[in-house]
């Protein structure tokens, strides 16, 4: 840790790299894991590349808000109209990111002719591709717009 440290003060990334960034990333990668793991399975079982992102987006966003909240913004908000309120400009904003992975493989899909029954690997790469992309603008609307220091 110590020479994480020192490489982080030599290349100056002290204003980037800290304990916000450092939580979101893992917080981030779990709630890849957690969207695209259900994913997996939801598109195994149901065979239907719509039906299986709007359920893992709806649970990636619920788990990715308790622990964004709690863990990575510490948001301390005294009432439950303010963290009702952040929950609702969370959802907004990582609906936008949902919506652009459900539309985007969507649109691949069409285009490209594929279907769930013999492309399921080609849905893999794209939704992992999307929500790495995805991952990134969450932390910034997060940071920005939904949990914003006063």
């Amino acid at each position: 840790m110590e020479l994480i440290n020192k490489l982080i003060k030599k290349l100056k990334l002290e204003k980037y790299i800290n304990r916000e960034t450092i939580t979101y990333v893992i917080i981030g990668m779990l709630t890849t894991i957690v969207c695209y793991g259900s994913y997996v399975l939801l598109i195994n079982v149901l065979e239907n590349s719509l039906v299986s992102n709007v359920i893992s987006q709806s649970a990636a966003i619920i788990f990715a808000f308790i622990f964004n909240k709690v863990w990575v913004f510490q948001s301390k908000s005294e009432k439950i109209s303010d963290s009702f309120r952040e929950f609702i400009k969370f959802t907004a904003a990582r609906l936008i990111g949902a919506l652009l992975i459900i539309v985007v493989t969507e649109v691949v899909k069409i285009c490209a002719g594929l279907n769930e029954e013999t492309h399921k690997i080609h849905f893999y790469i794209i939704n992992a591709g999307l929500n790495v992309f995805v991952v990134i603008m969450n932390y910034f609307t997060s940071k920005f717009i939904v949990f914003k220091k006063e």
